[in-house]
């Protein structure tokens, strides 16, 4: 697709990184690992929504949706079932 190759082109990653939008990958698990191994990181945080780089953040109005919660929830199942995984 044309669309996808313009998107992943070296001169829109360096525009991209350039302008805050995207992370290197380093940087990128930063928050992850602030969740997993952070001495910041309390129990009173654990379900909220981090945002990079490991910043409490908000969630939209599809997170709080059960139904929506549900089918991911579901799907994720059917997908990892299907690899083997679980």
């Amino acid at each position: 697709m044309v669309g996808i190759k313009f998107l992943s082109s070296r001169p829109m990653l360096l525009l991209l990184r350039t302008a805050g939008i995207l992370s290197s990958s380093d940087r990128g698990s930063w928050t992850q690992l602030f969740a997993v191994a952070g001495d910041e990181f309390t129990p009173e945080m654990s379900g909220e929504y981090l945002e990079p780089i490991a910043k409490k953040g908000d969630v939209s109005v599809y997170g709080n949706q059960a139904d929506l919660a549900e089918k991911l929830w579901n799907w994720t199942e059917a997908e990892m079932k299907s690899k083997g995984c679980i």
